[in-house]
């Protein structure tokens, strides 16, 4: 099961793309949820990155996108990997296009067709 330890100093994430990359949040999985970033290879995972569910963990899909078939949402603002704190978008738009340089990861088409609520423009 995944843990944040909460005491931790604080740090920055900069989130001043988010409101541009989810464009439109119309449902969540209520109350978000803790996501297990072993082996995620970033320090910050951005906004628009796939969320899977694998078994009862949720975590950032991987970076090669291997596991997209898993998909169960969307972050929707970024947070730091020792901070993995997750609110995940089920329904909405993502503006895929406001993706950046430190945008390390393309929506594969499997992500796209499981989350068929969701739509990316």
């Amino acid at each position: 099961m995944a843990t944040v330890d909460l005491v931790k100093k604080r740090q920055t994430v900069n989130t001043d793309n988010d409101t541009i990359i989810i464009v439109d949040c119309f449902e969540t999985v209520r109350g978000g949820r803790t996501l297990d970033v072993e082996g995620f290879p970033n320090k910050v995972i951005v906004a628009g990155h796939p969320i899977i569910k694998d078994g009862d963990v949720y975590k950032p899909m991987a970076i090669d996108g291997s596991n997209g078939d898993k998909a169960v949402g969307i972050l929707i603002s970024s947070v730091s990997v020792e901070k993995p704190l997750g609110a995940i978008m089920v329904r909405g738009s993502v503006n895929v296009g406001a993706f950046t340089e430190t945008t390390t990861i393309e929506i594969p088409e499997s992500v796209k067709t499981k989350l068929n609520l969701i739509n990316f423009v």
